[in-house]
């Protein structure tokens, strides 16, 4: 029996036969289950504060567990589901004529992807796990306020945020079905009489894909042979790293998994058998980033979400921007870099967990400080023109002070 283009994408998105439909009921009744323990920790924490009954305190701490755990099918749920219609996305995708391209899903989904992270942020800081990093990356109002709240509120404003981050799949999910087999021409081309094919110049027969010219070879379409950053971007296609057969994005945030595949490709490629169960439940067998992912678990180079590979529900978060200090750490774990004389920069505080890498890729010139000033902004994100950039710099065997 021939499979369906959606069953054939449920297999591949590791979840059998379980329909995306049947994935959000699950996950619905989850976030129920979640929802009602929450406003039962409320209630279990007010009765505490007015009798201080440390019976009702053991039971509280217990509702805090169950409702953890709630959470954590809910959001698993959640994935597969979301997993599910990426796999289907991806496959409609695939049938796009030659000189043409479906939005990339992390295009597709960056306002939603950086809403999550802060939702994400502000679920830690709620059951007090806001650490410096994540200060940084919240607004001031928000930290100030987590300062101030009781308990009880803590655990409502958790509540609320995942409630949201779960809403936020509905539109996530929503956004990939509207834009299943939406294909468009590449710059240069348009759709022929048909819509079955993309041509150039008004001509019948497709011809090379446009591209501009820079020294050791063509350049994407939408890099101009001008830009601070295209000599590397040509090098990096004659190195068979980035192709010049699609666009290259430089503006667009850099996502772990793109960052993870250059990383994975500049040390050889994936040397071993990926696993036949995936490590991690947002990257399910089958995926385009499994291998990669897997490849660079199985080094040491990343560990998933609070070090969590090797243990259930282990989440990568693959299509989330990287942060730069992120980045520097798994470039001086997967270059084995060591380190030697370093500048000094006024955005890393003594004791941060990244504060080894920066100083590291400081002193190899991989990290230099934006235009001169003292500061790599550890807690930002980076654009992809920026990440081969910084890529670039490992190899150049480059010391400080002579980064030039």
């Amino acid at each position: 029996m021939k499979l369906s283009l959606f069953t054939r994408s449920a297999v591949l998105a590791g979840i059998l036969l379980i329909t995306p439909q049947a994935q959000a009921t699950l996950y619905r009744t989850d976030v129920g289950n979640m929802q009602k323990l929450n406003k039962e920790v409320i209630d279990l924490q007010n009765t505490i504060n007015s009798l201080s009954n440390e019976i009702l305190q053991q039971r509280m701490n217990q509702m805090q567990r169950d409702m953890d755990n709630a959470a954590m099918g809910a959001a698993a749920r959640r994935g597969a589901y979301s997993n599910a219609l990426a796999q289907l996305y991806q496959d409609a995708a695939a049938q796009c004529p030659t000189h043409s391209r479906a939005p990339e899903l992390n295009e597709l989904l960056s306002d939603i992807i950086l809403r999550e992270q802060e939702l994400s942020d502000i679920m830690k800081c709620a059951n007090a796990v806001c650490t410096p990093e994540i200060k940084e990356r919240l607004s001031p109002e928000i930290v100030a306020g987590f300062e101030r709240m009781s308990y009880s509120e803590k655990a409502e404003a958790w509540g609320d945020a995942f409630t949201e981050l779960l809403d936020l799949q509905d539109v996530r999910n929503e956004r990939i079905i509207a834009n299943t087999g939406s294909c468009q021409c590449d710059d240069g081309w348009v759709a022929s009489s048909s819509k079955s094919a993309c041509i150039r110049n008004g001509s019948d027969t497709p011809t090379n894909f446009p591209a501009t010219t820079q020294r050791g070879g063509s350049l994407p379409p939408d890099v101009a042979a001008d830009t601070w950053y295209s000599q590397t971007v040509s090098d990096f296609i004659d190195a068979g790293f980035v192709s010049n057969k699609e666009l290259f994005r430089p503006d667009a945030l850099a996502t772990r998994a793109e960052f993870i595949r250059l990383i994975v490709d500049m040390n050889g490629g994936v040397l071993s058998s990926p696993p036949a169960k995936a490590s991690f439940w947002d990257v399910p067998v089958g995926s385009p980033e499994f291998a990669y992912m897997e490849e660079a678990a199985k080094e040491g180079w990343i560990a998933g979400k609070g070090n969590c590979y090797g243990k259930d529900l282990c989440s990568a978060q693959p299509y989330i921007p990287i942060s730069r200090a992120e980045a520097t750490a798994i470039i001086i774990r997967s270059f084995a870099l060591e380190g030697g004389e370093a500048p000094t920069f006024e955005d890393i505080p003594d004791g941060a967990w990244y504060a080894d890498a920066i100083r590291t890729a400081a002193s190899r010139c991989i990290l230099q400080g934006d235009g001169g000033r003292r500061l790599v902004r550890p807690a930002a994100n980076m654009n992809r023109a920026e990440m081969i950039v910084m890529l670039d710099r490992v190899d150049r065997g480059l010391s400080y002070p002579n980064c030039l």
